[in-house]
């Protein structure tokens, strides 16, 4: 009995030796860790608020280009189809000529119908004014502790501030929170409206594309017609 008590008296002295030689024991401050990850949290948010900022704004600006490019769409369509029209019409002189074996001055380049029009460009410059982004500036708020332990009004105080600092975080998070959520409802609302324009847009480009096709071989035939007219 006496030596078992002896052997386990030896094993715990033994531990606390080993243990005493290792690593020593860290009194933990919670109330730094807690401050610790909460600024760690307030840094995180700050970051989503400037992020979510950036791609809505971008988003916005995207919206406003595909708008813009619509009506230019709707413009280039309009005149194709005015182009197409002048177009029929110079098939239709150009058989009048041939039947009378007149001939006379036919301006056949593609190039002077863009010019006549006018046609404007498909795509144009963008100007996207480039915003500079600000979140939220992170908190400088500290824990500061007072290790004087013969003055208890200032660890009050101390106690005090700590709590007042804490909910003052707590507050700032939870603030950006809610501007994150609505960041990104109003990025699904543009999202859904960049959809729309893209869908709107893809006829136009379809129709535009097969006047053009149209209006080269139009173009091609009446050259031919007129070289054969004026050799004649």
């Amino acid at each position: 009995m006496d030596g078992t008590l002896g052997d386990k008296r030896n094993s715990l002295t033994d531990g606390l030796n080993a243990l005493s030689r290792g690593k020593r024991l860290r009194i933990v401050n919670y109330d730094e860790e807690i401050a610790k990850l909460n600024k760690e949290s307030l840094e995180t948010s700050n970051t989503l608020v400037i992020l979510c900022e950036e791609a809505k704004e971008r988003g916005l600006e995207t919206l406003a280009a595909l708008e813009d490019q619509d009506e230019q769409l709707d413009n280039i369509e309009n005149t194709m189809s005015k182009i197409s029209t002048d177009m029929v019409r110079v098939r239709r002189d150009i058989r009048k000529t041939d039947q009378s074996c007149l001939c006379y001055p036919f301006y056949s380049s593609i190039e002077w119908f863009r010019k006549k029009f006018n046609l404007p460009c498909l795509f144009g410059e963008s100007h996207t004014d480039t915003s500079s982004y600000k979140g939220t500036p992170l908190s400088d708020n500290g824990f500061r502790h007072s290790y004087s332990q013969r003055n208890t009004s200032r660890k009050i105080k101390k106690k005090e501030d700590d709590e007042n600092s804490l909910n003052s975080i707590e507050e700032e998070i939870e603030k950006n929170v809610f501007q994150v959520e609505a960041a990104l409802e109003s990025m699904r609302h543009v999202a859904v409206d960049i959809d729309v324009q893209l869908r709107i847009q893809e006829p136009k480009l379809d129709r535009i594309h097969h006047m053009a096709e149209n209006n080269d071989t139009t173009m091609t035939g009446a050259q031919q017609k007129m070289k054969k007219l004026l050799q004649s």
